[in-house]
């Protein structure tokens, strides 16, 4: 008897140790498989974040690059226009509105606001100077900032981009974009477990837990500290250390156990930490053991060790199935999240297109509606050189009749560019002669150039018909923009225009006018500019012989509404050729 039970002893022993095997690898399984989860999770949580700040500041940061080729910026940081004028504040607000940023200022290079979109029911900050901020004086080296910070003015947080604006590759300014953390917190808000964005200084930006905003990690020395104070860079918030440190991959804080996980931003040194309790799954386990009966404690035990069996069996399988279906998940929830973000980057393209049309059509009618009373202005200054003037009076009308008409060809311009942009210009079809067209136009070059040192002369090809149909009034425009050109940037020498036939056929001609000088000439980096809008080679020309830069974009678009195009060839300081084709009726 004794020698039998001696025997079962180590088959006890074995099945105990086996039960207790079983136990441990179900509780290292179903611990490792929680983990896993909890990883998984994690990762979707930041993966959603890091997808919503990278879009967000994306789309902020091309509209800020966009916005700072602006000429109305530039005639502001230059004192050609007024701080906070009209169409820059109509242009700040209405970017604004389309990315739902916060506020959107300009600063010159002294770090004053001259600029500024309104906030707070028509605040502004303009005036305020800002040249104290890292992120001024950052973008002031040339880069382009991500920032955050709270406004010293307003009081509340907010992603800062700055981007330098350049004139002749010299910095004149900087444009800002604040960007609102309303969007970031209400998602923070959903997550469940305690979770952090932490600025790349140490200090907590955004929290699901509002008490922990502003409190700087444990490790931070107290010199960083001071620094960030004294740049206030979060205003004049107490920056307190939390009372452990968050970066440590566990720690304790009020008597609970928390594993931190930790994942890096794409925006530079920017964390997100997730704190987990570590002991929510040992919790419940012993929990189940101390509420169990003996008979339900054994069927555990049994269930657990054919389960930890069965798993082990399965275990590979299953985790790879769980993998697979993640990962389809995962790329189900992308593919969504594209086709969100198109359809809104369709919608604000929609949004752009409406707002540069109304735009245009504010353009074309301020533009009218100043013509008429500088019409009324040449005209009596032209009534009063009829009259008995004192030389001294008759040198200040004739001022005021050339300041009057030079003013009225640019209104003209602006008019003429408006409505090409609002497609408002219509083209006339009338038969005329071209040969007498040319001759027409050929008397009056040679009118305006009589006091300089320059000769005009043009060729028409013999086999070109003399009767065409067309509007002769826009490509006479046409000729006369290249020919305002020839003349300004001609000191002495000759002007040509050279009309070729390129092809006819079914009662249609395309023919080329080529406006030949010998003057100044451009070099190949500026030539392909030349036909934007408001842009003159560079500042200095518009200085030494003025003008929009918009001539040659009107030419651009009369020749594109004539089916033509338009080019130039030159070489600096041996001439230029300017050239536009289009097509008439026979």
């Amino acid at each position: 008897m004794d020698k039998k039970k001696t025997t079962n002893k180590p088959y006890i022993s074995i099945w105990i140790i086996g039960i207790i095997l079983a136990i441990l690898l179900f509780y290292i399984a179903s611990l490792k498989k929680s983990k896993d989860n909890l990883i998984i999770e994690t990762e979707k949580t930041i993966e959603k974040l890091h997808f919503d700040l990278d879009a967000q500041i994306s789309l902020r940061m091309n509209m800020l690059k966009k916005l700072s080729t602006n000429p109305a910026l530039k005639n502001v940081l230059n004192g050609i226009s007024k701080t906070d004028n009209p169409e820059l504040l109509t242009l700040l607000n209405g970017v604004k509105e389309i990315t739902s940023s916060s506020i959107i200022y300009l600063m010159n290079k002294d770090g004053t606001v001259i600029g500024c979109s309104v906030y707070d029911n028509n605040k502004t900050l303009t005036g305020k100077n800002y040249s104290f901020r890292p992120y001024f004086i950052n973008a002031l080296k040339g880069k382009t900032v991500v920032y955050p910070g709270i406004g010293v003015t307003t009081n509340k947080r907010g992603i800062y981009l700055a981007h330098p604006i350049k004139e002749m590759n010299k910095i004149i300014g900087i444009l800002v974009v604040k960007m609102s953390l309303l969007g970031i917190d209400k998602y923070l808000d959903k997550i469940k477990d305690t979770t952090v964005l932490i600025s790349p200084a140490g200090v907590i930006f955004a929290s699901n837990r509002e008490k922990w905003i502003c409190k700087v990690s444990k490790s931070i020395i107290k010199d960083n500290l001071d620094a960030i104070k004294e740049s206030r860079q979060f205003a004049d918030r107490n920056l307190t250390p939390l009372p452990f440190d968050i970066f440590k991959k566990k720690s304790v804080y009020n008597t609970n156990t928390y594993q931190s996980f930790c994942r890096d931003l794409s925006i530079k040194n920017w964390k997100l930490i997730l704190l987990k309790q570590q002991d929510d799954f040992i919790v419940s386990f012993f929990k189940m053991w101390q509420t169990s009966n003996i008979v339900n404690i054994i069927t555990l035990l049994g269930s657990l060790f054919l389960l930890t069996l069965i798993l082990l069996l399965l275990k590979n399988i299953e985790r790879r199935k769980s993998i697979q279906s993640e990962l389809i998940s995962f790329q189900e929830k992308l593919e969504d999240k594209i086709l969100d973000r198109t359809k809104e980057l369709t919608i604000l393209n929609s949004e752009l297109k409406r707002v540069n049309h109304i735009k245009d059509e504010f353009l074309a009618n301020m533009s009218h509606e100043i013509r008429t009373p500088m019409n009324g202005v040449i005209g009596m200054a032209g009534l009063l050189l009829d009259t008995k003037l004192t030389e001294e009076q008759l040198e200040y009308t004739e001022i005021i009749n050339k300041s009057g008409n030079d003013l009225l060809k640019i209104l003209n311009d602006i008019l003429d560019f408006s409505k090409v942009k609002a497609g408002k210009l219509d083209l006339l079809e009338v038969d005329f002669n071209l040969n007498e067209f040319l001759k027409e136009f050929s008397n009056i070059l040679k009118y305006r150039i009589q006091d300089k040192k320059l000769t005009f002369n043009y060729l028409l090809s013999p086999d070109i018909p003399e009767q065409l149909i067309g509007d002769s009034g826009r490509i006479r425009q046409l000729l006369t923009n290249y020919s305002s050109n020839a003349i300004k940037f001609t000191k002495e020498g000759k002007i040509k225009l050279l009309v070729e036939k390129i092809w006819e056929k079914e009662e249609k001609i395309k023919l080329k006018f080529t406006m030949e000088d010998t003057g100044i000439g451009i070099d190949k980096e500026n030539q392909q500019k030349l036909f934007n809008e408001f842009t003159q080679v560079d500042g200095s020309t518009t200085r030494e012989y003025g003008g929009t830069g918009l001539g040659l974009a009107i030419s651009k678009q009369l020749a594109k509404l004539m089916n033509g195009e338009v080019g130039v060839e030159s070489e600096l300081g041996k001439g230029s050729k300017f050239w536009f084709t289009i097509v008439l009726k026979l």
